[in-house]
């Protein structure tokens, strides 16, 4: 059959306007949305190219001529579509058009990011834009997978074949544009390895291991399309014109979203700092509602149920197979219809899948039994009761660590997988939550519960501490008894949510289109605050602070006991209490892990030292000085694009670890989140400040674009500045006490501009970045009235200079002593290092200070002070990063520090 039912096929609903089309690419929860723009982009592509009349054989013999050993490169690419598409005819700017939009679909299929493409895979997916119906296309790509020519394709052909198609549709649509290439190809890998896996579960096949064209075939018309429906869309009479109504006729795809609400019933942490929880949505309990109404498991009590698996898993194992026969034992087909059948073997499939952890088609028999037990009839004891009995393998009455460790694992996988919103990850990262969060709590029940401390639990020691406490640190358990999940009706009002929190202190827009923010509480700076008091790392300039964490990495990376160490030697342990250290441990640890990208306990170095900073004294300019030179690998002054959209997320990533309301969200999830809104302002960024085109982006540019109204799309980064965020009297970054670590000596510098006040003042120094006076968002006892204003242009930039700027200035003079020298004989001093282009590096100018002022007549506090406030001054004058400065321009401003007149 050419074309499966439309209206169940791939039109697709979407709940907002511009949605067309939307797909769920199988059980993980990932959602293909195609808009009416992404309709109105292919329909000119394939308009003005004219690809949409060209034949399908000929569209591929053209490219099959340019390619080499099975892959094809861009420049190859780029002369097989100036011969199709002759750039004559074409405006200019359908020429630019399309020189975007197929580029974009070829480097969507460069999935090393080397210019090569594997010519089957992109062959297959760029025969979406030819003439043709969607069987010729799927006959032609089944061909190309199809390389020993024996009529079948493999699992991992088939998986490439779907992928191929799928990769050309998100490379189409606008939506996954900002998304980073790695989360964009795991995206499509996902979506092709569910929709591999459902097929060569559900279609006929006359071998074990291999599909035919025929099988793929039968099985899509029998109902496959329902679960693969995007697959309609090779055929380009399934796109709806947009100009005549904007979305597709028809019903929504059967394999769209679920119905019923998304509200949040239950959430319960699975760790002691809250961070990782698990969240029961009324989405959850429909479905697991459906699935005991279906498949009747709950009226089979949980030892029957150990007992018919126990049949099919003779050596501790349980097969896939073996789990289907014990199933259809359980399950007897003969009540139910199609569609209950087709839903029961999916669903069930899916809990069996997600404890097959090394994904062999087979399962711990123990495990996968105790946590398979939730869907049995009982109470919560009479499932834990077994479960324990289980797992205990001697039959001594106890468990040992790694035994407890896998009960309570059991059940929270089985949680996790009845759970819509763990589905929206991959497996692998919904195993590695699980497992962390088993450990977490294992844990917790030895340290008050092995009383006897043998390493070892009973069930009655298990059970006393629970009673006693316990089910408040894992009160998930209770949702054993399917009595505890509710049966849902309109007037639902559930408990067990977390509260929303206070109002935001601050709210910043991290998309242009207004989708994610980031919003800082009260609740946040409380936090912030009470990290400033205790570990007091305001006291340290940025250098500093890079400088401690730099002795400990290695190879560009720090890891957890690195990191350890050296806040170990920042934070003096014997001044705090076992409270305080407790809390330090938890929030430094937290902006730790928030750059563990990868959850191997190793970060990148310069983007953690760069995030870190934030931590530390200083204005905003130093801390964005300091990174901009970590990311500057080959100092020449400037950053690649990758190099920036790393330098603002370096930024991000520590905010959103410093707030709160982030806590309860996926690690990974915030990964993507960060990821997305930092690419996208570098793209801005990008877009219009690299002025000359060259694609790299100096510190100058960036602070001119920031002083220019970038502040505006990037106001987040006043917070940079401790003293932006508004604390208690005596809790910001500048005490009385403490000025020096937030002198102003650096305002001058590229990211400042000119005005010396904040770049999100617009220059005009009234208003802070939330719309506050400066005097109620900057605590700590300096006056911030200015003593001097100068303006600097017509257009109304000023430079004021406050009592904290003399104060400053002051303390340099008295600390220093370079006030008792004279102009000429401070430059005199420098000259002499001074090299043959006429510049001073920063280890010349280093070493000059050190004679000019002795260090053994000053205190270490004096000496943080003045090395963070010359060093200040040293790289206002360093415009392109190199860590040199012009000479003869150094040394004319330096003077100022020197007695003498103005006019000498």
């Amino acid at each position: 059959d050419d074309d499966a039912e439309d209206d169940e096929g791939a039109n697709g609903a979407g709940e907002d306007d511009d949605v067309v089309f939307q797909f769920v690419l199988g059980d993980d929860g990932n959602t293909l949305l195609i808009s009416a723009r992404d309709v109105a982009t292919l329909r000119r592509v394939v308009g003005t190219s004219g690809l949409g009349e060209v034949d399908l054989d000929t569209l591929h013999r053209a490219f099959s001529k340019a390619a080499t050993d099975g892959v094809l490169n861009k420049s190859a690419f780029d002369r097989v579509v100036r011969d199709l598409i002759p750039g004559e005819t074409l405006t200019k700017e359908d020429k630019a058009f399309l020189s975007f939009a197929l580029s974009n679909i070829f480097f969507a299929f460069d999935r090393d990011g080397n210019n090569l493409v594997d010519f089957d895979e992109f062959a297959a997916g760029f025969s979406l834009l030819s003439s043709g119906s969607k069987s010729d296309k799927l006959s032609l790509a089944f061909r190309l997978f199809d390389e020993d020519a024996d009529g079948f394709l493999s699992r991992r052909e088939l998986w490439k074949y779907l992928r191929s198609f799928l990769s050309v549709l998100v490379a189409l649509s606008d939506r996954y544009e900002n998304m980073p290439d790695a989360a964009r190809n795991d995206f499509v890998d996902s979506g092709a390895v569910e929709a591999t896996a459902t097929v060569f579960l559900q279609a006929s096949r006359e071998h074990d291991d291999k599909v035919s064209f025929t099988e793929f075939g039968l099985w899509y018309n029998n109902g496959g399309f329902m679960l693969t429906p995007w697959v309609e869309l090779l055929d380009h009479n399934k796109w709806p014109d947009v100009e005549e109504g904007g979305s597709a006729e028809g019903g929504s795809a059967e394999s769209g979203s679920a119905d019923g609400g998304s509200g949040t019933v239950f959430v319960f942490p699975l760790d002691d700092s809250g961070e990782t929880v698990l969240e029961i949505t009324e989405a959850d309990v429909n479905e697991l509602m459906r699935l005991v109404e279906i498949s009747r498991i709950n009226e089979i009590h949980a030892d029957e149920l150990v007992d018919a698996f126990a049949e099919e898993a003779p050596s501790g194992s349980l097969s896939k197979s073996g789990f289907d026969r014990a199933i259809r034992k359980l399950v007897p087909g003969a009540s139910l219809d199609a569609r209950s059948k087709e839903y029961l073997s999916f669903a069930l499939s899916n809990l069996f899948y997600a404890f097959d952890r090394d994904g062999n088609d087979a399962v711990d028999f123990d495990e996968f039994v105790a946590g398979f037990s939730l869907l049995a009839n009982g109470s919560k004891s009479d499932k834990l009761a077994l479960a324990f009995r289980m797992f205990d393998e001697d039959g001594d009455g106890y468990i040992s660590r790694l035994e407890m460790w896998k009960y309570l694992r059991a059940f929270l996988t089985m949680l996790m997988s009845v759970n819509t919103l763990s589905q929206r990850l991959p497996v692998t990262e919904v195993q590695t939550l699980v497992d962390k969060a088993a450990v977490e709590l294992t844990k917790a029940v030895f340290s008050s519960a092995d009383l006897d401390d043998d390493g070892r639990i009973s069930y009655e020691e298990f059970g006393q501490w629970y009673n006693a406490g316990g089910f408040d640190i894992i009160p998930w358990l209770e949702l054993l008894d399917l009595r505890k999940w509710p049966e849902l009706s309109d007037e639902d009002d559930y408990e067990g949510s977390a509260d929303e929190g206070a109002e935001p202190v601050f709210e910043f827009q991290l998309s242009a289109e207004g989708g994610d923010a980031l919003q800082i509480t009260a609740s946040d700076v409380a936090n912030l605050q009470r990290l400033n008091d205790k570990a007091r790392l305001q006291r340290m300039s940025p250098e500093q602070l890079y400088r401690a964490f730099a002795s400990e990495a290695k190879d560009g990376v720090l890891d957890k006991s690195g990191f350890d160490r050296v806040v170990r030697q920042l934070v003096p342990g014997e001044s705090l209490t076992k409270e305080d250290k407790g809390y330090l441990s938890f929030a430094l640890s937290n902006v730790f892990y928030a750059f563990d990208r990868d959850q191997n306990g190793v970060v990148d170095f310069n983007e953690f030292a760069s995030g870190f900073s934030i931590l530390a004294g200083g204005s905003k300019s130093d801390k964005l000085s300091l990174a901009f030179h970590l990311f500057d690998l080959d100092s020449d002054g400037y950053i690649s694009r990758r190099e920036l959209w790393e330098y603002l997320r370096a930024f991000l990533t520590v905010l959103v670890a410093l707030n709160g309301g982030m806590q309860d969200v996926d690690p990974k999830e915030l990964v993507v989140l960060i990821d997305r809104n930092a690419l996208e302002l570098t793209g801005t960024v990008f877009e219009q400040a690299d002025t000359d085109e060259d694609d790299r982006i100096s510190y100058e540019e960036f602070g001119q674009w920031y002083n220019s109204g970038g502040f505006e799309m990037i106001p987040w980064l006043e917070l940079l500045d401790l003293g932006k965020w508004p604390m208690s009297e005596g809790g910001a970054a500048d005490d009385d006490d403490e000025d020096e670590s937030s002198s102003a000596g650096g305002e001058g510098s590229a990211a400042d501009g000119d005005d010396g006040g904040d770049a999100a003042d617009g220059g005009d120094g009234d208003e802070d970045v939330d719309g506050e006076p400066d005097d109620e968002s900057d605590s700590g006892g300096e006056s911030l009235a200015p003593v001097f204003e100068f303006q600097l242009t017509d257009a109304g930039d000023m430079l004021e200079i406050t009592e904290a700027d003399c104060d400053n200035i002051a303390a340099v003079n008295a600390k220093a002593g370079l006030i008792g020298k004279t102009p000429d004989e401070l430059v005199t001093s420098f000259q002499r290092e001074v090299t043959s282009a006429g510049q001073l590096t920063k280890e010349a100018f280093d070493g000059v200070v050190r004679s000019l002022v002795p260090g053994e007549r000053l205190s270490a506090k004096d000496k943080s002070f003045l090395s963070f406030a010359l060093s200040n001054i040293f790289y206002s004058f360093d415009r392109d990063g190199s860590n040199a400065v012009d000479f003869d321009e150094f040394a004319a401003g330096f003077t100022i520090l020197a007695g003498g007149s103005k006019s000498d």
